[in-house]
């Protein structure tokens, strides 16, 4: 939420930078729908099993910074700096989920891709000036 705010805010003359600890670091950006709905699953059919909810996909930070100032017709590399003192101790640089056993079990899989989510969250925001 940090990159789609600063974007908006530099789109609207609010800001002029957005800066993170790393562009490099990988995550597994899952819609928050599709997550409920893996729960659901959890809950109304419990198996014997733990789950790990994602969509076993990672995407880098600086995934979602091109893409999220690509939406909003803005040169990334303008105005975003890396401040590596961002970063918090220990913090793994790759935290990507394993899904297969929720997949196999119940069914499940993810409804949104991560473009569709970060649309989602980017046209949220704007309609509700939340910038």
């Amino acid at each position: 939420m940090k990159i789609i705010t600063t974007a908006l805010q530099i789109k609207h003359s609010n800001k002029n930078e957005l800066e993170v600890g790393s562009l490099s670091y990988i995550r597994d950006w899952l819609h928050a729908e599709d997550t409920v709905n893996a729960i659901k699953l959890i809950m109304n059919k419990p198996k014997n099993n733990n789950y790990v909810i994602g969509s076993g996909i990672g995407h880098s930070i600086e995934d979602v910074v091109k893409f999220v100032f690509n939406y909003l017709n803005l040169e990334y590399q303008e105005y975003v700096k890396v401040n590596s003192s961002l970063l918090r101790k220990g913090d793994s640089e790759r935290i990507v989920a394993n899904p297969q056993q929720l997949k196999n079990d119940y069914g499940w899989k993810n409804n949104y891709t991560f473009e569709e989510t970060l649309i989602r969250l980017i046209d949220y925001k704007m309609s509700k000036n939340l910038y």
